[in-house]
């Protein structure tokens, strides 16, 4: 009898040890997850990602959030001229629209897609959003095995950014306006993704020129 209550107590202090400990198994999972998310996600400073991509016939995608739109533009393989790539309203598809977008720019077997260029404004309109949350989020929906970007204060425009999207705005003004469309405080937020990428590539260029 003394026997079968010594067996009892060493059971059950055995079984509370074993749930009052975390499970191993489970943690290394997460432990793993974690470690592939970290993988997948690389942020580098924007001169750092472009030097790294320069002799590399790939393109970069540039985001640009507004209060009503995500606005898309995408780099040529040179890395020196920037044109759109859509905008869609900011709403609760933004997750989906944007997993779209870059599954678009990977599964392109002509531009292969380098790193995504998000603008960062020093007064921000609409909802504050945390790029790094939102880059995690869209590794994970989408299953993307590797994504890399940066952020780009969107605070300057150099000259031939102010040139070309003072042309593509006349010109979708104009055929907006025959439609019917929207005005032009829409169509420059539609804009305003290729007016970052376009200044952030003739900064990096000129930056990566001077320390030849």
């Amino acid at each position: 009898m003394l026997y079968i209550y010594n067996y009892t107590i060493r059971w059950l202090w055995a079984y509370f040890k074993s749930i009052s400990q975390p499970n191993t198994s489970q943690t290394r999972l997460l432990s793993f997850r974690s470690h592939l998310l970290f993988k997948m996600i690389k942020y580098l400073k924007p001169l750092q990602l472009f030097q790294e991509s320069r002799m590399r016939g790939t393109v970069f995608l540039g985001l640009n959030f507004t209060d009503k739109f995500v606005s898309l533009s995408i780099s040529d393989r040179f890395k020196s001229y920037a044109t759109e790539f859509g905008a869609f309203p900011r709403d609760e598809r933004i997750l989906d629209n944007l997993v779209d977008k870059v599954q678009e720019c990977v599964s392109d077997e002509y531009n292969t897609l380098e790193g995504i260029i998000i603008a960062t404004k020093l007064y921000p309109v609409g909802p504050l959003v945390n790029i790094h949350t939102l880059m995690e989020d869209l590794c994970k929906k989408g299953k993307f095995e590797s994504l890399k970007y940066t952020c780009w204060k969107d605070n300057t425009a150099s000259r031939r950014t102010d040139v070309e999207c003072n042309l593509d705005f006349d010109m979708l003004d104009d055929a907006s306006r025959s439609l019917g469309g929207r005005g032009g405080g829409d169509l420059l937020d539609m804009l305003s993704a290729k007016r970052m990428l376009q200044t952030s590539l003739d900064v990096l260029n000129t930056l990566v020129e001077r320390e030849r």
